[in-house]
């Protein structure tokens, strides 16, 4: 009876045994780490991706894989724009899960941030609530900000925008502070918290914004023009002149047949003035706006204001100008106008009785400008008619200099002087370095009080000479002499099998950062336009695109290496390359920046286009080489096998292509004895890997041999990556109605989830395999 017993338990504890061996065994081959194989599946996943119109089976299949792919290689970070391609079609179904797994996968130090947000916003867009947005954000930055900060700071962004709809404009003024403090060219950020929180934004900050819009963009005068519009009201003369001869410099070098505008000449050359000891630099501005024929009083008053005169020379030169002014207006000349006459007599030329008869001229001409009517205001002030000056003045002394002027001086005749000198002080607050700002300053001392700015200029610029240093005022580059590229490859000639390497090099020769996003002057759209031929004639022009926003700005002298993913981004070359081996061939890349069409029609790039050339030498086919192949299969290493069943693979699709379409170049043919002996050797091996490239291989053989029995016989493989491929590639070979029992029992016995799920997309019905089987 013990005996008995002791001889059962015995046999429970073998079983028991048994089972957790197996167990183990089943879990042991679910965790397979294989790059080789990954990277199969990650090709396998780009091939479908790549049609212009791919369906939501596709997709499903090319997610399955790449699953599949991150499974056998967790350290592969290349994938997730094809993910994000493939979830975008399948979008009934929610994979945010693994799109997230990926994600953090992807983000390191140096990550392009621009592929990156694109995977927030898919997560964003299934998030079901704003609050559960909220926590993606938050989540994301906690876990990864630090790593990234370009990439945190738009996420902060993000979040600030989210929360800004609650209303809670306090907590998003921190979320948008803090993306601008990791992120200073986040112009975005600064933008939004001046709508929220307009008292955060002040002079001194508002002086680096501005200053790195020119960074990020150096070719928009507008943007130069605010800068140098700050410095000229703040006092910053100097750094004023010199951007506005940038402002200059751009002008003519976009419209190199037009004359430097008003707009810019005028604050540049009274910003000139003002520099202390700067009347030469002044001269020789004014010398240049002479040169293009233009005629402006208050720029000739500046030149004899800075020219080294007597004082009777000075006047001699003065009377002059007044009566050269007014030649030109009786000769109704378009460069001199009754308001600048008036504004000339009553505060440069002090002859009070002609600016009164200007002026009245000039309301009788255009009584709705409000300077005219700031100037006839003055003229009645002169003229006794107090009342009628204040009425005109009242409604405009806020906002207009000469208005203000114009009150202080009534104030002062009132014997109202702390009125007198408060409008005064306005006067000059609203642009101090303007000719009446002067004439303000004057009256001041006359009455012994002194301006004293608001806003010191040497702290404002200290603040920005920290922000810049050396590079605070900007020079003038063409954009192909500041940024200039290229194509770089890993040689210029290579075999077949070996890896294309091909980069796009950006290079800073400027003084300044270049800084890559959509608010720049260059928003990195990367075009690169591959044409085969050599063997291969009529291909059609390849094209690689990539958007990029790198995690920092290119620093003067620096330069920018972005990789161009052959292999995922442009499958089509990579199938060239590996599906006619024995084809010489020559490609021609030509890269495009931010491409547009011209108005001939034609392909155009914002920067100068970079161009290089490579060569691929192709397999020269032997019996020898064939034999020693062969021989590599039966006893090679596990690389030599991979390399050889490469070949192979290459091989085949090259015999296809022959069968299908012919080939025009001299090729030696496979034999059919030695692909059979392959696949035979390649079936039998004891290393699945080799296995699993032959079964690749075959896929591309359906129509050559007969390859449905080899598939459907390692559909039972230990290996669920052979098990996986094998199914794949017999859902997509026309089958009878039985197969439908394959698949229905597939999905219902296979142990690897990803194997069911392949499956599930080919058809299987779940409730129909488990009444079968």
């Amino acid at each position: 009876m013990v005996k008995t017993i002791l001889q059962s338990l015995t046999a429970l504890l073998v079983i028991s045994f048994t089972l957790h061996a197996a167990e183990l065994e089943a879990e042991k081959l679910d965790r397979i780490y294989s790059p080789q194989t990954a990277q199969t599946f990650h090709n396998i996943a780009c091939d479908i991706l790549e049609p212009e119109y791919v369906s939501v089976r596709d997709a499903k299949e090319a997610i399955v894989l790449i699953k599949a792919a991150h499974k056998l290689d967790e350290t592969m970070n290349n994938m997730l724009p094809q993910l994000l391609d493939a979830v975008e079609i399948d979008s009934e179904t929610d994979h945010s899960d693994f799109v997230k797994k990926l994600l953090y996968r992807y983000v390191t130090a140096s990550s392009d941030s621009e592929l990156a947000m694109r995977g927030i916003s898919y997560l964003l867009n299934q998030a079901p609530t704003r609050e559960r947005r909220e926590q993606i954000l938050d989540a994301f930055n906690s876990d990864i900000g630090s790593t990234n900060e370009q990439f945190s700071s738009r996420l902060s962004t993000f979040l600030g925008s989210l929360i800004a709809e609650t209303g809670d404009f306090k907590r998003a003024s921190r979320q948008f502070k803090l993306a601008y403090e990791k992120d200073p060219y986040n112009v975005v950020a600064f933008e939004k918290l001046s709508e929220i929180d307009p008292e955060s934004v002040n002079v001194v900050n508002m002086g680096p914004y501005l200053r790195r819009k020119i960074v990020l963009d150096p070719y928009s005068l507008e943007l130069t023009l605010d800068f140098a519009d700050y410095a000229f009201k703040y006092g910053l003369f100097k750094i004023a002149r010199d951007t506005y001869q940038y402002a200059a410099d751009l002008f003519v070098y976009d419209n190199p047949d037009q004359k430097i505008p008003q707009r810019v000449y005028m604050p540049w050359v009274i910003s000139a003035y003002n520099v202390q000891h700067g009347e030469a630099k002044c001269i020789k501005i004014i010398n240049r706006i002479r040169q293009q024929g233009d005629f402006n009083i208050y720029v000739e008053y500046i030149s004899i204001m800075s020219e080294p005169l007597s004082r009777s020379e000075r006047m001699d030169k003065l009377s002059g100008l007044a009566e050269t002014g007014e030649q030109m207006l009786e000769t109704n000349n378009p460069m001199i106008t009754e308001q600048q006459l008036a504004f000339f007599y009553f505060f440069l030329d002090r002859n009070t009785q002609k600016g009164i008869e200007m002026a009245k001229r000039a309301y009788a001409r255009n009584a709705d400008s409000v300077d005219v009517r700031a100037l006839y205001a003055y003229s009645l002030f002169e003229s006794g008619d107090m009342e009628s000056a204040k009425q005109i003045v009242e409604e405009i002394k806020t906002y207009n200099q000469i208005a203000a002027y114009t009150g202080a001086m009534i104030n002062l005749e009132e014997n109202n002087e702390s009125e007198a000198v408060k409008l005064l002080r306005s006067c000059i607050e609203m642009q101090p370095g303007e000719l009446i700002s002067h004439k303000a300053k004057e009256v001041m001392r006359e009455n012994e009080s002194t301006y004293v700015p608001a806003y010191d200029a040497f702290t404002l610029r200290q603040n920005l000479e920290k922000a810049f240093g050396d590079s605070l005022i900007p020079k003038f580059y063409r954009p192909e002499d500041v940024i200039t590229t290229k194509l770089s490859l890993n040689g210029v000639e290579f075999s077949y099998g070996s890896k294309l390497g091909l980069y796009v090099i950006i290079t800073n020769n400027g003084n300044q950062p270049i800084v890559v996003n959509d608010n720049a002057f260059f928003k990195g759209n990367i075009l690169v336009k591959a044409k085969v031929a050599g063997d291969i004639e009529g291909a059609k022009p390849i094209e690689i695109r990539k958007k990029i926003t790198p995690v920092s700005p290119i620093r003067p002298g620096g330069t920018l290496a972005v990789p161009m993913p052959i292999k995922t981004a442009a499958p089509t070359l990579d199938r060239i390359l590996e599906r006619f081996p024995q084809a010489n061939l020559v490609i021609t890349f030509q890269a495009y920046f931010d491409s547009y069409e011209n108005e001939s029609g034609e392909l155009a790039s914002k920067i100068v286009p970079a161009t290089t050339t490579a060569k691929r030498l192709g397999v020269v086919l032997t019996e020898d080489l064939l034999e020693k192949r062969i021989q590599s299969l039966e006893e090679g290493y596990a690389g030599q096998k991979i390399n050889t069943l490469r070949l192979l693979g290459g091989l085949v699709a090259e015999r296809k292509a022959a069968k299908n379409y012919g080939v025009v170049y001299k090729r030696n043919a496979l034999p059919d004895s030695v692909l059979k002996q392959a696949f035979d050797i390649s079936l039998a091996d004891m290393n699945w890997q080799v296995k699993f490239l032959m079964l690749n291989v075959l896929r591309n053989a359906s129509d050559l041999l007969d390859t449905k029995e080899k598939f459907s016989n390692a559909l039972d493989d230990d290996h669920w990556p052979v098990r996986l491929l094998s199914l794949y590639a017999l859902t997509n070979i026309p089958q009878s109605s039985d197969f439908q029992k394959v698949i229905d029992w597939m999905y219902q016995a296979d142990e690897q989830e990803l194997v069911r799920k392949m499956a599930l997309i080919a058809g299987a019905v779940p409730e129909a395999a488990e009444e079968e089987y």
